[in-house]
């Protein structure tokens, strides 16, 4: 025992002077860390202003620091506080971290300087004079390949990142670079996907045809709004072809009873308004993929000559497409027609200048391949591509493909305008279809609050308020654009000029159920159903000028959160629907009691340590993370507890 007692002696100074001596190189290693991280900022803002030969300069610098970082935290001196039980995991943690950080610098480098070779740059990949690039992104197709497995396993590193027995600069370290990875990944993965497939999109092989929906938001439907027109889209090899506008009252119907429906769930839904079987009312549903394909199906089954996908754009698309070129006149426009005016003039202008109904279809259908013909032969470069990314990022812009390797190349963009899976966490999403048949969604403003308490079984209650405010005149006189309109169905409503009338659908999280939905304190009347895996529930709104529809809605989430009682995650999104105004949010989410919340999503406030809020315009999908946990003592009393509570052994019966 003496012995023992007179080595640990020995022993413990040695190993704290060690530990003394390692600070040198673990301080090194951060102080590279912290410079790797400053050159990926500065890379990643000359990439996003075009700059490649700054962005690349900007990778290959960060590479550089992230190489020193792994060199000083693979000093032998590092070695010996690893060995030692809870310090070890820190200098594990600097590596792990200088690793990912090579990684990443170095993938960046290599797309940054593949794109900097090509001729023009970025410009290579953008259409040009009417044609997609497809050389071009076949050429690109390993360099995003290789990049696309580092951020992968670069993702599988991260996640391993210790969050508890580490000091808190690590925690945070892991939290930012899980974050930014969350964002990224999913970009990474969808440029891999579409590079590897878009040549089969532009008919490399053979033509593409393509079912081009242009959609009106200011009488709005599930995907965005009313069909009128369509149009089909040739691609031939990259060239593009948009062939002229035409009534979608043209088409022929499969009557109702004779439509071929995906399931008796979307029939008992959208059945009424013979979704499966009329184009005009397809994108009833909010969502994409099913959408899509109803009206695969119609074409398919009417025309001689099949589809192999279907495009559908808003009018908040020409937005976009005039930002990347100049304006351009067209006949029967008092005003040249730019990124400022566009929206407002085909959404409320254009209804005063053509009257007759017969008319205002081929004119707006006349002004949309206007502007597009013009972004085809003037928009290319970086303003081609902002123009793109940015108008399907937002939802204006959405793709879905008979192809399925095509397909899951779209959904890996999230560009299908489809719902969330079932398996990513919380879901809110307020769908609203116009069945006034007037223009009014023009006037509407909605907003969302959503205010969820997280339990600690991982289960929580939330209640989400929506409102919609009509800001259309009152006391005006009847018009094509508020009405009323005439139709039989209506007749009992007697609704007034500018007055609304929707039918709104609210979706929750898996296996969510309501509690109750009021309106001023009373019951409102919803039906239910299910679509996409989501709870749905359905009521009729009836809304005049200048008032304000309010609804507040109660759910329970039986898996709102995964994790431990002492540490876990809250994953929440928001989908919205493609508007004239932008849907305003504002999120409250809550701590399970005893625990407090130690990382949001950027942008969010953590307020009081238990509190995350957030409040905002919605885009088309926005997402948030928040991770709760209790104190370190108290981790360490949860998880004992659940060690000594759970079984080791089971024996079957």
């Amino acid at each position: 025992m003496r012995r023992i007692v007179v080595g640990i002696g020995i022993v413990v100074p040695v190993i704290g002077l060690l530990s003394v001596l390692s600070l040198i190189p673990a301080s090194s290693a951060k102080g590279h860390l912290e410079a790797g991280k400053d050159a990926l900022s500065k890379a990643q803002t000359a990439l996003l202003d075009g700059d490649l030969v700054e962005a690349a300069d900007g990778f290959e610098a960060a590479q550089a620091e992230f190489e020193a970082a792994a060199s000083a935290g693979n000093n032998p001196l590092l070695h010996i506080p690893a060995l030692l039980p809870l310090i070890g995991r820190t200098p594990d943690a600097v590596r792990t971290l200088s690793d990912i950080g090579v990684r990443l610098s170095s993938s960046g480098a290599s797309v940054t300087r593949a794109i900097a070779a090509l001729p023009g740059g970025l410009d290579a990949l953008s259409p040009r004079d009417g044609r997609i690039p497809v050389e071009t992104l076949q050429d690109l197709g390993p360099v995003m390949a290789e990049a696309r497995a580092q951020f992968e396993q670069a993702a599988v590193q991260a996640e391993g990142l210790a969050t508890t027995l580490v000091p808190h600069q690590v925690v945070e370290a892991g939290d930012l670079l899980r974050a930014k990875l969350r964002q990224a990944l999913p970009i990474v993965r969808s440029a891999d996907e579409l590079i590897r497939n878009l040549p089969e999109f532009a008919g490399v092989d053979s033509p593409k045809h393509y079912f081009l929906a242009p959609q009106n938001p200011t009488e709005l439907r599930g995907t965005g709004g009313l069909l009128s027109t369509y149009s089909i889209l040739t691609i031939d090899n990259g060239l593009i072809d948009v062939g002229p506008f035409e009534d979608v009252k043209k088409l022929p119907l499969i009557f109702s009873g004779q439509a071929e429906w995906p399931s008796p769930g979307l029939e008992a839904i959208y059945g009424s308004f013979n979704s499966a079987g009329d184009i005009r009312f397809s994108n009833m549903t909010p969502d994409g993929p099913t959408a899509a394909g109803f009206i695969e199906n119609v074409w398919n089954q009417t025309q001689p000559e099949p589809i192999d996908g279907v495009i559908f754009v808003d009018v908040q698309t020409l937005r976009f497409m005039l930002s990347a070129t100049d304006g351009i006149e067209i006949k029967g426009v008092p005003y040249p027609l730019n990124e400022k005016n566009v929206v407002d003039f085909v959404s409320k202008d254009a209804y005063d200048i053509v009257s007759s109904d017969r008319d205002r279809p081929d004119f707006l259908g006349l002004v949309g391949q206007l502007v597009f013909d013009r972004f085809l032969k003037q928009a290319h470069g970086d303003r081609a591509l902002r123009a793109l990314v940015q108008a399907s990022g937002d939802g204006h812009i959405i793709l879905n493909a008979v192809d399925p390797a095509l397909q899951a190349a779209f959904t890996a963009a999230g560009i299908t305008g489809a719902l969330p899976p079932t398996t990513a966490g919380d879901l809110v999403a307020v769908s609203v279809n116009n069945i006034a048949g007037n223009k009014v969604d023009y006037f509407i403003h909605r907003h969302l609050i959503y205010d969820v308490q997280l339990q600690a079984d991982g289960t929580a209650e939330a209640t989400l308020t929506v409102s919609f405010e009509n800001t259309a005149p009152s006391g005006a006189e009847p018009s094509y654009v508020l009405g009323p309109f005439e139709g039989k169905e209506l007749r009992a409503y007697a609704l007034g000029p500018g007055e609304a009338l929707q039918r709104a659908a609210v979706l929750c999280g898996t296996g969510c159920e309501l509690l109750s939905a009021t309106r001023d304190g009373e019951p409102f009347g919803v039906s239910t159903g299910a679509e996409a895996g989501f709870s749905e529930f359905r009521g009729i709104m009836r809304i005049p000028p200048q008032t304000t529809y309010e609804v507040v809605y109660r759910f329970s989430l039986p898996y709102a959160w995964q994790g431990s009682n002492s540490l876990g995650t809250y994953h929440l999104s928001i989908k919205d629907q493609p508007t004239i105004v932008p849907t305003t949010a504002s999120i409250r989410i809550h701590a399970p009691a005893g625990m407090s919340i130690s990382y949001t999503t950027d942008g969010m406030k953590i307020e009081g340590g238990s509190q995350a809020t957030w409040s905002g315009d919605l885009t088309d999908i926005t997402t948030f993370d928040v991770r709760v946990q209790r104190g370190i003592l108290g981790r360490a009393w949860s998880d004992l507890s659940d060690f000594l509570t759970e079984p080791v052994i089971t024996f079957g019966g």
